[in-house]
């Protein structure tokens, strides 16, 4: 019996995944578990004829499996770099100055009203509250004073009462300006350290008008009743120098708050932040 084999057009198989199968995490890579074989799956209807008997070999269904590469980390991401503004408080050093002039001036003011040494003639000495005698005084006293001696108030005239007023105003608003510019320095706010500044130097400016005020009409009063001293020599003291040497010390204060008044003390500084850490599987 002769041998005849019909010829079927093939149709080139298929590989598929069945179940069991996984995956690769490599792109364009299979795993297969050990000891499997791919299936070839050939169109249903191929058959192979063995003479005249035609033998119909089952097809197994096999679900698709659709294979897809990718890969399982995730993909890098990168932030965008951000810019941060910073706030840098820069203290000035003619603010500082300022203060210390205000500290200054509370030292000699507290001297010139303490000392009796603002007018001085033999056997005589005279201050804003007291006045003082000699043991050895000639007399007449000045100003026909009539006492032994001794430290007495001082006399009820107008002048001097005008001066020892001026000069406790000056102190007390020196005290004042002087706190105001040490919270300004103190202060991180800047629209309360403008506003603190602003107020010192107008505070600032009516104890120097004070202490001008008082150290011009004590000479220019005395000298009105020069005639009734009885001493032909008269001298101001140190206590009357040192009440000019406040005078300065404030002007200055004045001068330094008036000339970095408008200078800014806080900076608005930009810094660029780049974060430069990838997230990771």
């Amino acid at each position: 019996m002769s041998e005849r084999r019909a010829s079927v057009p093939r149709t080139p198989p298929v590989w598929r995944l069945g179940p069991g199968y996984s995956q690769s995490p490599v792109a364009g890579r299979t795993w297969l578990p050990p000891n499997t074989a791919l299936r070839s799956e050939q169109p249903p209807r191929a058959r192979l004829l063995t003479g005249t008997a035609a033998s119909t070999a089952p097809l197994r269904p096999v679900r698709p499996v659709v294979l897809t590469c990718s890969d399982s980390r995730p993909p890098e991401t990168k932030m965008a770099p951000t810019t941060t503004i910073e706030t840098v408080t820069i203290t000035r050093p003619l603010k500082v100055i300022a203060f210390i002039c205000g500290l200054i001036v509370i030292v000699l003011m507290i001297m010139a009203l303490a000392s009796t040494d603002w007018l001085m003639a033999t056997g005589w000495r005279q201050g804003l509250f007291i006045h003082c005698i000699a043991d050895d005084a000639p007399v007449p006293l000045p100003f026909n004073v009539q006492a032994a001696p001794d430290c007495y108030q001082a006399r009820d005239v107008a002048y001097i009462r005008a001066a020892a007023a001026l000069c406790i105003m000056t102190l007390v608003t020196d005290v004042v300006a002087t706190l105001l510019t040490g919270l300004g320095l103190r202060s991180k706010d800047h629209m309360k350290k403008y506003k603190y500044y602003k107020i010192a130097v107008y505070v600032m400016v009516l104890s120097l008008v004070s202490i001008l005020i008082a150290l011009v009409i004590y000479p220019v009063c005395f000298a009105a009743e020069l005639n009734e001293g009885n001493r032909t020599v008269w001298e101001f003291g140190w206590a009357y120098g040192v009440g000019w040497g406040a005078a300065i010390f404030l002007f200055g204060g004045v001068v330094l708050l008036l000339c970095d008044k408008e200078s800014e003390e806080i900076y608005y500084k930009e810094r660029k932040i780049v974060h430069d850490s990838d997230s990771r599987a």
